[in-house]
């Protein structure tokens, strides 16, 4: 949904890279820099390989290599229950970038 913004304010976004199912190592960093900076992005641009498996049967379906099927944390989108938490330091987070 798209939404006008108020004359003369600055339109704010992110890029977002290579998530690979990881939407809180995605939301994350964003929602801290908006509550750090106190602004709001106006849009996510991601990029990259999203890959947005929903359950198990998704994951068995997928052309890669047995090493490259991971779930990912994007069932909790589609189930309703995503919430923004602390990401486990295990892997990088996706790169993220955010421009004026």
């Amino acid at each position: 949904m798209a939404t006008e913004q108020p004359s003369g304010t600055p339109t704010i976004f992110a890029a977002v890279g290579d998530v690979h199912g990881r939407m809180h190592a995605m939301v994350r960093p964003l929602t801290d820099w908006e509550r750090r900076t106190k602004q709001r992005l106006s849009f996510v641009l991601q990029v990259g390989d999203f890959e947005a498996v929903r359950d198990a049967e998704d994951l068995a379906s997928m052309p890669v290599p047995e090493k490259y099927r991971l779930l990912g944390d994007f069932p909790s989108v589609t189930s309703g229950n995503f919430r923004v938490l602390p990401v486990a330091v295990r892997s990088p987070p996706p790169a993220a970038m955010v421009s004026r």
